[in-house]
């Protein structure tokens, strides 16, 4: 899709910076050589920790934020993890179980925000909260 639009990545570079100009442009390395790729608009969306913040003149940064009604409780665990991605999506929330390694499973289950997991002791059977 991006070969029939007529774009290119740029693998194994990193930006160094990004200039603010009515034509932004992003300054990056490659095998040492520096390059200048000239933007009619330049979007970092790696998230709120990504990389792409710290390149950004603060002046041209301009962050958005979406306050969910819930939270994610997480869990890793040593543990063989099911053969495919799991989740539910139901009337009291969503759990998903994913693999992170051969060994490693990641457990997702969402929960109110102001939720205080010590109120939700965990057992050998699973959680006691309701």
């Amino acid at each position: 899709m991006r070969t029939a639009a007529r774009c290119s990545s740029r693998r194994r570079s990193s930006a160094s910076t990004v200039v603010e100009s009515a034509t932004p442009e992003i300054r990056y390395r490659v095998a040492g050589e520096t390059h200048t790729l000239a933007c009619d608009l330049i979007a970092g969306c790696d998230g709120f920790h990504g990389v792409c913040r710290d390149v950004f003149p603060p002046a041209t940064l301009t962050t958005y934020d979406r306050v969910f009604p819930f939270g994610w409780l997480g869990v890793l665990s040593e543990s063989p993890p099911l053969r495919e991605m799991t989740y539910v999506n139901h009337p009291r929330g969503f759990a998903l179980c994913s693999r992170r390694s051969p060994k490693i499973s990641r457990h997702y289950l969402q929960v109110a925000p102001d939720e205080n997991p010590e109120l939700c002791p965990m057992t050998a059977s699973g959680t006691s909260c309701a």
